[in-house]
């Protein structure tokens, strides 16, 4: 595979054009900073999958505390599975810092990951290193605002994994390279390894020539057998498919939706401009890379074809379209005009998105503030219930901001919660931890109907409700101790709690 060189200008000038000027790096680092706002601005990150797998990172971390007693709920079992290397890398942030604060350093990692990983897939296609710019919105997709923490560093990987492919002639140390970047893919995510796998397949057959670059094919292989490996193993759930329209509105709201709708509605308009872009450079051959966009083309119609959802636990077919905006990207012809205002209009999005999505997260730290302000009153180790009546305060029908701040009561407390990222609580087979604990009364109150909680406090040693209805308060009422109170929150301790306590408050007594 040859690396493509423009034909139309001069070595010395091309350079120059891949060169970025002082005021084209004061840019980039702007927008930088302004993509990363909304993640590292408010004090406690919202995403319903942040909490969830820093509580993942936590136990893996200090599984061997015996005050947080994470021992006595779960079994870390290890293996070869996907997302385990992004479970570890925030536990690894866990050891060396404050929890809030580990997340926040997680998502700065990942965001200078996918600039200097951007910037090495352009220039390695002799690309401009400013159109690293326009990669920069994918900071701003669903999936980093919801906090799949591990899936989102695939986007770093996979623009690394390109320029590898593509920038360098096939080797056996090129291949080699391509194996461990497949593997570290496979690490973060199967879907990103999948993609990965496909690509390198798709670039190494020459079309011209006929021929198939081998050593580049054999480069698949690993990985390709740890995801066979996962897919044997991994626990059988059920796919879910949309209509033909359905397929395209969820292909499409699992990418731009954010905490923000008019920034969600301004990302389909930036995704539709780079279309029309992609079609008119087609349409007149003047791509830069067609083999790109033809490669981004087949990455999205499989997508689209693909379930939407498998099981209730794990988004699928919309997950391509970042790949194919990365390919997309690296395979149109930025001319000088061309690249300033695509540049504005990333930069304009980003402005907009981080001032809008901003305001949305800042608008709910005080409800989180009350909602964490009963964490002293729950006893170390302990296992909670938590009540929670609306999931989506502050957010729509894909972003639950309330769904997945109450991991941080075990985060800090220690303990466990029906909620956790583990086997056989969460039906992906892609968890290192196994829960050891009984899940009853896991319902989370979100109106229809209100859930029978009778008995619970025989089962958890903390009700945390936060908003619950009279219905529901008057049954715990029945059993539980309230031990605090605060606005719409409300801690109950569960009878089992309490009987230790007592006991203990008795042994006291005959001591003295």
């Amino acid at each position: 595979m040859k690396v493509l060189v423009a034909p139309d200008s001069s070595l010395e000038q091309r350079n120059a054009e891949l060169t970025p000027g002082p005021l084209a790096l004061v840019i980039l680092a702007l927008c930088f900073v302004i993509a990363v706002l909304p993640f590292l601005v408010p004090a406690i990150p919202a995403g319903t999958d942040v909490g969830k797998h820093l509580m993942v990172a936590h136990v893996l971390a200090d599984y061997s505390d015996p005050l947080l007693g994470y021992s006595r709920y779960f079994t870390i079992v290890w293996r070869p599975l996907p997302t385990a290397l992004g479970d570890l890398a925030l536990a690894s942030l866990v050891k060396l810092s404050e929890p809030l604060l580990a997340v926040k350093l997680y998502y700065l990692a990942f965001a200078a990951g996918l600039w200097i990983c951007a910037r090495f897939y352009l220039t390695s296609l002799r690309q401009p290193a400013f159109a690293a710019i326009l990669l920069f919105p994918l900071l701003h997709t669903f999936y980093v605002f919801s906090g799949f923490l591990p899936f989102i560093v695939t986007f770093a990987v996979y623009p690394l994994l390109l320029g590898i492919l593509i920038g360098r002639p096939p080797s056996r140390l090129r291949s080699l390279v391509l194996a461990l970047t497949l593997l570290v893919l496979y690490g973060f995510h199967p879907v990103g390894a999948a993609v990965g796998c496909f690509s390198v397949l798709f670039l190494s057959v020459d079309r011209e020539r006929w021929s198939v670059s081998w050593i580049s094919v054999l480069s698949v292989l690993p990985a390709s057998l740890l995801m066979a490996y996962f897919f044997l193993t991994k626990i059988r759930t059920t796919p879910q498919f949309h209509s033909p329209l359905g397929q395209i509105k969820a292909y499409v709201a699992y990418n731009v939706f954010s905490f923000s709708r008019s920034s969600s509605y301004l990302f389909v308009l930036l995704l539709f401009l780079l279309g029309a872009v992609a079609v008119w450079d087609a349409v007149h051959n003047r791509t830069f890379h067609g083999r790109l966009l033809v490669l981004a083309a087949v990455l999205i119609a499989v997508g689209l074809v693909m379930p939407y959802q498998v099981g209730g636990d794990f988004i699928i077919g919309s997950r391509t379209l970042p790949f194919a905006i990365i390919t997309t990207v690296g395979a149109l012809r930025w001319s000088p005009k061309r690249l300033r205002a695509a540049a504005l209009a990333a930069s304009l999005f980003l402005i907009f998105s981080a001032a809008l999505n901003l305001h949305q997260l800042l608008a709910v730290q005080a409800s989180y503030r009350v909602f964490l302000s009963g964490m002293p009153s729950v006893k170390l180790g302990s296992k909670i219930l938590p009540i929670i009546e609306d999931v989506r305060f502050g957010g729509n029908e894909y972003m639950y901001p309330f769904n997945g701040v109450e991991d941080l009561y075990n985060v800090y407390r220690g303990g466990a919660n029906p909620y956790v990222f583990a086997d056989p609580i969460v039906r992906t087979g892609g968890n290192l931890l196994h829960a050891t604990f009984s899940r009853s009364y896991t319902s989370k109150f979100l109106g229809g109907g209100t859930p029978d909680y009778r008995g619970v406090s025989n089962d958890y040693d903390y009700i945390i409700c936060w908003g619950c209805p009279p219905a529901v308060t008057a049954v715990i009422e029945r059993e539980g101790l309230v031990v605090f109170k605060n606005g719409l929150l409300s801690v109950y301790q569960g009878s089992s709690q309490r009987t230790l306590w007592y006991k203990a408050d008795d042994c006291c007594s005959g001591s003295n």
